[in-house]
Formats: structure tokens, C-alpha cells, sequence
């Protein structure tokens, strides 16, 4: 499946696009996968449900930028 083995995964929408049954498949294989090499990974996402699979979820939300003085 992999054709190699990084320390960390980083997932952007990765499988936002695809039905829940698909997703779930998807999810899991490469969260078996990591767990065997043992590597991380940060998910990107706005799917509430792979949010809730994570052990820590940092929420980013639009603000506006502010410059140092």
C-alpha cells in the first residue's frame, strides 16, 4: 500500500470526499499502517467524525493577521 515508511503522515482532506463506509476503510488502513511502523499523524480536516478519532485536535479559525511593532 505504501511505497514508503515516513515517521509522520500529514492527511489533508484525505478522505473528506468520500462516502462514510469508504472513509472509514480508508481511515483505518492507513491508522493500522502508522501504528505499525511507528508513525504519527496529523490529519487536516473539517469532518467531524476523523476529529473525534484524534487524541488532540488544534481548531484553526480565521483572524486577522497583526504585525509586531
Amino acid at each position: 500500500m505504501f511505497l514508503r515508511s515516513p515517521k509522520l503522515y500529514i492527511l489533508d482532506e484525505s478522505a473528506d470526499n468520500l462516502d462514510a463506509a469508504t472513509a472509514e476503510k480508508v481511515i483505518r488502513n492507513i491508522e493500522s499502517h502508522a501504528e505499525k511502523v511507528g508513525a504519527g499523524i496529523i490529519y487536516i480536516s473539517h469532518n467531524e467524525n476523523i476529529m473525534k478519532r484524534c487524541g488532540n485536535v488544534i481548531n484553526l479559525t480565521p483572524s486577522p493577521v497583526r504585525h509586531a511593532a
